[in-house]
């Protein structure tokens, strides 16, 4: 499968648990911690400090530093957990602007993410963001309530083929992508149209080969699936313009 650089101005990612730079940084504090507490405890046990006249590896310096130690690990992992929330915070929210700015309605969703939902040229539109967590990437669902006729997924990973679904290789600049569809000659001739393929180039833009993309055709509503371990705001607002904008193009 070919993937094309799509070429694009980005600021810094925005990013959150595991997924590159906010993961790197919680495994790098992770290894610290250890680190820094057997520092602390070798130095209250071994070398000589002023306020403390017992001898080094004494009871009585054990017991100091058990209880030092026991506090600075504790405020070591408070200080962790509320980075780890209030990068969870930032992420979720920094496409707030963005819905809002196109008239939708935000809400929490699953604790940590973001759903939105409202009418964008009198289309009913719905979907949820959740920021990366852990080793998950970064999971975008967007639907949109206006149909073309006929089910057809078009994805850059093999999608489940069903008994109403037969498996199609779409001719053209797509051609590299997987699809399937309950009738192949629509699918095509969807797909061929110069301003559709434009407007899928559009929404998948900044895809790597580890992420992963489906757009699913279905007699009343479209959806757009999108998972990526590395998150740009400005070129996810993009690629959902684009998205917003296949209603036009679709009968």
């Amino acid at each position: 499968m070919v993937y094309q650089k799509m070429p694009t101005n980005r600021r810094e990612g925005t990013t959150a648990i595991g997924c590159r730079n906010g993961g790197i940084r919680v495994l790098i504090f992770l290894l610290v911690i250890p680190i820094l507490i057997l520092i602390l405890a070798f130095v209250i046990l071994w070398l000589p400090l002023p306020g403390l006249a017992s001898e080094p590896g004494s009871r009585s310096r054990n017991l100091v530093a058990a209880i030092t130690v026991g506090i600075f690990g504790l405020g070591l992992i408070v200080a962790l957990v509320a980075y780890l929330l209030k990068v969870l915070k930032t992420a979720s929210h920094c496409m707030d602007k963005y819905f809002l700015a196109k008239g939708l309605v935000i809400s929490k969703a699953y604790s940590y993410g973001r759903s939105f939902h409202g009418a964008i040229n009198d289309v009913q539109i719905e979907g949820v963001l959740l920021p990366s967590y852990y080793l998950q990437p970064w999971r975008l669902n967007v639907t949109m309530h206006k149909g073309i006729g006929f089910l057809g997924t078009l994805g850059n990973r093999k999608t489940i083929v069903n008994r109403y679904c037969k498996p199609y290789h779409p001719e053209g600049p797509l051609s590299s992508y997987f699809t399937v569809s309950t009738e192949p000659q629509k699918m095509n001739q969807f797909l061929k149209d110069p301003l559709v393929e434009k407007t899928i180039q559009k929404m998948i833009q900044g895809h790597t080969k580890q992420d992963t993309w489906e757009l699913r055709l279905y007699e009343k509503k479209v959806e757009f699936k999108s998972c990526q371990y590395e998150f740009h705001p400005e070129e996810k607002e993009s690629s959902l313009d684009a998205f917003f904008s296949l209603f036009q193009k679709i009968a």
